[in-house]
């Protein structure tokens, strides 16, 4: 699913991307956006406009998940897509933010792209 924010807040969310740090179990941030929680898992850029979209999953509290795969560690994950029981992604991912403990919910992940609502534009 493809959420527009503003180019600002794309930019934000860009720079508290999570990518590295959930191969280390937890998160750079968790964002909030229209009342739901997300990690972000991935960005793209170019050099001359900028950051262009990221990706992200929602997340929920450990003791809230229900979802069908068993939340694992980033490592236990590989190994479990490694043997082919669990597909190649960032579904059931357990982690860790603020001492709190999260798991990435089942499901496609979410593309945050921008609008130029919040940009000013170059006149000349």
């Amino acid at each position: 699913m493809d959420i527009y924010v503003p180019r600002p807040i794309l930019n934000h969310y860009c720079k508290v991307n999570s990518v590295q740090q959930l191969s280390e179990n937890k998160a750079k941030e968790i964002i909030i956006h229209n009342n739901i929680k997300y990690v972000i898992t991935g960005y793209g850029s170019s050099g001359a406009k900028g950051y262009l979209w990221c990706s992200a999953k929602k997340v929920v509290f450990l003791n809230e998940y229900k979802g069908n795969l068993k939340p694992l560690p980033h490592e236990l994950c590989h190994m479990e897509v490694a043997e082919g029981k669990r597909e190649r992604g960032y579904n059931g991912l357990l982690f860790s933010y603020e001492g709190n403990q999260y798991v990435t919910i089942n499901g496609d992940s979410i593309t945050f792209l921008p609008t130029d609502q919040g940009t000013q534009l170059e006149l000349f």
